[in-house]
């Protein structure tokens, strides 16, 4: 029986409605709870955002690298204003 309110109405029974919020807060904390995991799983399967297998497995040891070639690298940059910027060579290997 749904109480009454001093004007002789009935009140609504909110105990379904309670139960259903307090199901999906249950649910959206559990997904949330999931998403680690799943993002981890994805990124791993996907080999994205760097979480993926980039490692080399099989090294051929009768690779040597070649220092007859020469390598040209160009810093195109664009100073603003009295900024100064000073590039250097550090180590020549």
């Amino acid at each position: 029986m749904k109480p009454i309110n001093p004007d002789g109405e009935q009140k609504p029974n909110h105990k379904r409605l309670i139960w259903r919020l307090s199901l999906g807060v249950l649910f959206m904390f559990g997904f949330c709870y999931m998403l680690v995991p799943l993002y981890s799983l994805i990124c791993n399967h996907l080999g994205i955002n760097g979480r993926g297998d980039f490692f080399v497995r099989d090294i051929d040891v009768n690779v040597k690298p070649d220092f007859s070639r020469e390598i040209k690298v160009d810093f195109s940059t664009m100073v603003h204003g009295p900024m100064a910027l000073n590039l250097s060579l550090c180590n020549i290997i």
